[in-house]
């Protein structure tokens, strides 16, 4: 890992996410955009407030490095 924290995607929760979001199994999630750094339960707090239509913004790091992914909330 190149950050210290993050939420992995297992490759059961994987499946719940739709093909649109860019993630895969074994990402980690490092922040979103509305927290910058790991804080332990944010992401269940950041789905929970989550609505349809919200514009989603992820820091991921998986093989080939750290980038962003977007996606609209369905």
């Amino acid at each position: 890992m190149r950050i210290s924290s993050g939420v992995i995607v297992l490759g059961r929760a994987a499946t719940l996410i739709t093909p649109e979001t860019g993630l895969q199994t074994g990402d980690i999630i490092h922040c979103t955009q509305h927290h910058s750094d790991y804080v332990d339960g944010w992401i269940g707090a950041a789905v929970v407030a989550l609505k349809v239509g919200d514009a989603v913004v992820l820091q991921v790091e998986r093989s080939d490095g750290l980038s962003y992914l977007s996606f609209e909330m369905e």
